[in-house]
């Protein structure tokens, strides 16, 4: 019998493969477990994201915002729009 002969054959072998195995499924669990874990909510949009969601332009969305039809958040220099004010805009326009 040969130093890499296992005696009890491809058997053996497999048993062999098990440890390396369950290391992988630990590594692969663990991945699948970070992309499980909900995100957060969003509470503000961009001005880009808003027209997104909107089906709009971003120049439509700023007319909409100029004509007060949509409020902004003043809490920072970038523009953002909160959730809320997309939903009523949409529960007003339809």
């Amino acid at each position: 019998m040969s130093g890499d002969q296992n005696p009890l054959g491809d058997l053996g072998k497999c048993i062999e493969l098990v440890p390396q195995l369950l290391a992988k499924m630990d590594r692969i669990e663990k991945l699948l477990e970070s992309f499980e874990k909900p995100r957060p909510a969003r509470k503000f949009l961009t001005l880009k994201q808003t027209a997104e969601e909107l089906n709009l332009c971003v120049k439509s969305v700023r007319r909409l915002i100029d004509r007060g039809l949509i409020k902004t958040s003043k809490g920072t220099r970038a523009v953002r729009v909160p959730i809320e004010e997309i939903e009523a805009y949409k529960r007003r326009t339809v």
